[in-house]
């Protein structure tokens, strides 16, 4: 699915409009869709019947992928930024519908959705154009907590993947070129007023990293007095 007013070259396809995708209770399913009036909207289906959730889709403008809490009845949703319109970020409590917390951005694209296996922890990444200069955004969403607070880093480097720490807090964030890259772990337990970086892994020009120490890094809080620190690794070359 690509909107008309999308370069295709801009924006890349996540996923197939027929592909469902399950809650993790096993109680929905659901998939993207456009509504006969050309709305982009998300279809939930309950199960075993298959039928509509209360016989109506969820109205998605824009959206182009959608991701299931790991484990809650929760699903966020990203839609990229069109004309003069932001990209948006939410996320949806199922069967409610409620709007557990959303956000806008501009000038930003290929927006990447991360969750933390316990759904605790939401990461989305993406990049922001703004004239000639390209910067690299995440955004970390503290799912857990009352009205989900936020959090933002945004980066020079090119982020090329994260990772959250199994049951925990930590996030391991590769930026860089693909021979020639940097690991930053951070931690979302912190309780200063901003989210700071303090140290990072540095990669040689080899597929497995060696790690030295670098400059620090801050990120600028969106909403609450959260820290997001982060941890020094050093390993040598293989």
């Amino acid at each position: 699915k690509m909107h008309e007013n999308i370069r295709h070259d801009a924006v890349q396809q996540l996923q197939d409009p027929n592909r469902l995708k399950w809650s993790p209770d096993g109680k929905y399913v659901a998939k993207l869709d456009i509504h006969q009036s050309g709305t982009d909207i998300i279809s939930i289906f309950e199960l075993p019947s298959m039928k509509l959730l209360d016989k109506k889709s969820l109205v998605a403008a824009g959206a182009l992928d959608f991701s299931w809490s790991p484990k809650k009845n929760m699903f966020s949703y990203w839609a990229p930024a069109v004309g003069n319109l932001p990209a948006g970020i939410h996320i949806v409590g199922i069967p409610d519908r409620n709007d557990i917390c959303s956000r806008k951005l501009y000038q930003v694209q290929d927006g990447t959705m991360v969750w933390q296996d316990q759904g605790e922890y939401l990461c989305v990444y993406m990049t922001k154009v703004v004239g000639k200069k390209r910067t690299f955004v995440l955004m970390f969403f503290r799912v857990k907590e009352p009205d989900c607070p936020v959090e933002q880093l945004e980066l020079t480097d090119s982020v090329r993947s994260v990772s959250w720490e199994p049951s925990g807090d930590r996030i391991a964030i590769v930026t860089g070129e693909a021979r020639l890259f940097t690991i930053s772990f951070y931690s979302m337990s912190g309780v200063a007023k901003d989210v700071s970086a303090t140290g990072v892994s540095a990669a040689a020009e080899r597929n497995i990293p060696g790690l030295a120490p670098t400059v620090s890094k801050k990120a600028l809080p969106v909403k609450e007095k959260k820290e997001a620190s982060i941890e020094e690794k050093k390993e040598s070359p293989v």
